[in-house]
């Protein structure tokens, strides 16, 4: 856990919470949107102690909801949306997602077709009209802003640990002027005056241990899909997300035996389901070997490999070759000429892309977070670096 002075982490993000209420409650509004993972979760429960120490009954709490969630996301949003202190917003309506299972569009909720699931029952928030309804982050901004006006106060639960643009984006500018507060975005005002949106992350310094140790020790509830996670991924890896994100293709397996009536809706609903399901749990365990597969020469030549024979869309190839040059480039710039080195990080980066391919990742997100690893390697190794580039 880190310490602030005589704070841990705890600590200081209550004091930011405090501060938030301090400044805006009662003149902005205040809102927590939550994922169903156990970052949002200890964000809205850290909500929750400043509440009690200020007598605030309700705070607003919005979930959009991408459909293809699991059942026990949704069975755990379900029970946070009827605590007595949230004033629930459980947004279930039409938006365009990319299915990372097939490469192409998901109509989320889309008008006559066969959904994963129904919507709640007389859910006010189903069906909402939105003028900007594609891509997530998008969709989610436009609800927040058609649900709470131009200047709301929106806490989630983002924290650097997990990407190095996450630490470059909420450690290098100011979010709210004067105050040295980074760990958010939005603020400014507009040209009448009026202050501008922002959503804040209170938690953005916390690791994984930090967060699980806050919920376990207050014994909080949260999504019981984790239960399954951890008995088959490292504690980091376990995320909770759309199961049509390419980050969510490792538990599709997991959603396949623990809750097989959904699954079947699901590969009947979401296009390449299964065949991704069947293909990644074939191949990963060639990518996560320490040596390279058979048949090839080199790292190199295996990810475009597979960059030409698995990703469906060619125009997509061209792309994703060059971001992985680019990566490995950059990574063997940093170990120079010591060779120790440059086959470690020729190997990770290559790995890394190739499962950014199987896991139809075409962004190539996973690459870019390896960066920060890679940082850590080249300071352990300093001394081999120097002396192999003497």
């Amino acid at each position: 856990m880190i310490f602030y002075g005589e704070k841990n982490v705890y600590e200081a993000a209550l004091d930011r919470i405090r501060y938030i209420f301090d400044e805006f409650y009662g003149k902005r509004p205040i809102i927590v949107t939550i994922s169903g993972g156990k970052d949002s979760t200890v964000t809205l429960y850290l909500v929750h102690e400043v509440m009690m120490e200020r007598g605030i009954e309700k705070i607003p709490v919005l979930f959009l909801d991408q459909e293809a969630e699991a059942p026990q996301t949704t069975d755990y949003i379900r029970e946070i949306m009827h605590l007595p202190w949230v004033e629930p917003y459980w947004v279930q309506t039409y938006f365009k997602e990319w299915n990372a299972s097939k490469g192409e569009w998901f109509n989320v909720w889309g008008p006559g077709e066969q959904w994963c699931r129904e919507k709640e029952p007389n859910n006010p928030y189903a069906d909402m009209e939105l003028s900007t309804n594609v891509y997530f982050t998008k969709t989610l901004s436009c609800v927040q802003y058609s649900l709470f006006g131009k200047s709301f106060v929106s806490l989630g639960g983002v924290r650097i640990e997990e990407s190095p643009a996450r630490l470059s984006g909420l450690t290098n500018c100011e979010v709210i002027e004067g105050t040295g507060i980074t760990w958010g975005k939005g603020g400014g005002y507009y040209k009448n005056g009026e202050p501008k949106a922002m959503v804040l992350y209170p938690i953005w310094d916390w690791k994984c241990y930090d967060v699980w140790y806050y919920i376990f020790s207050n014994r909080i509830p949260y999504c019981k899909l984790y239960d399954y996670l951890f008995s088959e991924q490292p504690l980091r890896d376990c995320r909770v997300s759309s199961l049509i994100h390419e980050q969510a293709i490792k538990n599709l397996e997991i959603i396949r035996r623990i809750s097989p009536e959904f699954y079947e809706r699901l590969q009947r609903r979401v296009k390449n389901v299964n065949s991704t399901v069947q293909v990644y749990a074939e191949l990963i365990h060639y990518i996560n070997w320490t040596f390279l597969p058979k048949y090839f020469n080199s790292w190199e030549e295996y990810v475009e490999y597979l960059a030409d024979n698995l990703v469906g869309d060619k125009t997509k190839v061209p792309g994703i070759k060059r971001m992985y040059h680019n990566a490995l480039d950059r990574g063997l710039e940093g170990v120079g000429k010591w060779e120790e080195g440059r086959v470690f990080v020729t190997r990770r980066i290559s790995q890394t892309a190739a499962i950014c391919i199987l896991s139809e990742d075409f962004e190539m997100k996973r690459i870019q977070n390896i960066q920060r690893t890679l940082h850590a390697y080249y300071n352990e190794n300093y001394e081999a670096i120097k002396n192999a580039n003497k």
